[in-house]
């Protein structure tokens, strides 16, 4: 490799074609993607270079809608481990909530005892 092009897998920034492969879409949907303002943020360098950071791209897949793409390098396997831990812990979460929310809508039924207005006696000793 010639001085200067050492890349760190992972890090910096990437060309239109890069992060087309690297979300595994084309380039024409990026330019609409940019034409639209709904795709991963971007930078324009000198009024005519488009690059991407490869963190951000990152960042903006996990904020997406739908099941998690799971393509190589779309996003880290420590990614997909995280999220796929968490999505029990919410469906725990919501329905806790949903019994709390039960709970504080029920009515608390007197005893039956104490609805006929009959206290319980306890037998007395002769002696």
């Amino acid at each position: 490799m010639k001085a200067g092009k050492d890349k760190v897998p992972g890090e910096g920034l990437m060309t239109e074609q890069e992060t087309a492969d690297f979300i595994h879409m084309s380039v024409r949907t990026l330019q609409k993607w940019r034409s639209d303002e709904i795709g991963p943020p971007y930078y324009l360098l000198q009024d005519r270079f488009i690059r991407y950071d490869r963190r951000e791209v990152r960042a903006w897949l996990l904020t997406q809608a739908g099941p998690i793409p799971r393509v190589p390098n779309a996003v880290s396997d420590l990614d997909l481990r995280i999220l796929d831990l968490l999505r029990p812990l919410t469906r725990i979460l919501e329905r806790g909530m949903k019994a709390d929310a039960a709970n504080d809508n029920e009515v608390e039924e007197p005893e039956p005892e104490a609805a006929a207005g009959v206290a319980a006696e306890t037998p007395k000793e002769e002696g």
